[in-house]
């Protein structure tokens, strides 16, 4: 079994030069994961970046702020995870292992709910690669799958920019709870590269 994990990890420090910029609420787009499973609402000012074949992840970044949000769904039957701790020890080892999360500060974890979903959210403060960074790291479980949401931005920025961290998590859904009438009419809705 591929160790989603740790290529999770190694992706979002590719991550770490993107950023966040002022959004309006309505300026948003809707981005799902590559199997179509979960979807998150971005700014759309937000670029989409690629991800390798395999790995049910969404990468998304802006210049403004040193900041980026990474999206990972799990399938269960994928998985030897057991619940929502173990996700959340997995991907914090896997991180630390990987020289990502030295010299950190962690608060949490902080139970809650994404759109009714069970969710484990920590606060972390952390060397990651050659800088600081604030991630807020959101775990939420859905019937068939673990999903795990990485927001990061420089402390100098984490105050300003963690009201559209919220909102991103907030909009977190499982594509078969959203009503058809408010899903994206076609893939250019879906894809924040494409810009009408």
């Amino acid at each position: 079994m591929i160790d989603l994990m740790s290529r999770v990890s190694w992706l979002s420090i590719l991550l770490l030069g993107l950023t966040a910029a002022p959004l309006a609420r309505a300026a948003e787009l809707t981005l799902k994961d590559s199997d179509k499973e979960v979807q998150i609402k971005v700014p759309i000012d937000w670029e989409r970046h690629t991800v390798p074949a395999g790995i049910r992840s969404v990468e998304m970044g802006n210049p403004t702020h040193d900041a980026f949000v990474h999206l990972t769904h799990i399938r269960k039957e994928d998985s030897t995870l057991k619940d929502l701790q173990a996700c959340a020890d997995v991907s914090f080892r896997n991180d630390f292992n990987n020289g990502r999360g030295q010299n950190s500060h962690v608060t949490g974890p902080k139970s809650i709910k994404v759109n009714g979903h069970p969710a484990l959210q920590y606060e972390q403060t952390c060397n990651w690669a050659d800088r600081r960074m604030v991630i807020v790291r959101t775990y939420i479980e859905l019937d068939g799958s673990w999903n795990i949401i990485i927001c990061a931005s420089r402390p100098s920025d984490a105050n300003a920019i963690r009201p559209k961290f919220d909102r991103m998590i907030d909009s977190f859904n499982d594509v078969k709870d959203v009503p058809a009438s408010t899903q994206p009419a076609n893939d250019a809705d879906l894809d924040p590269t494409h810009h009408a």
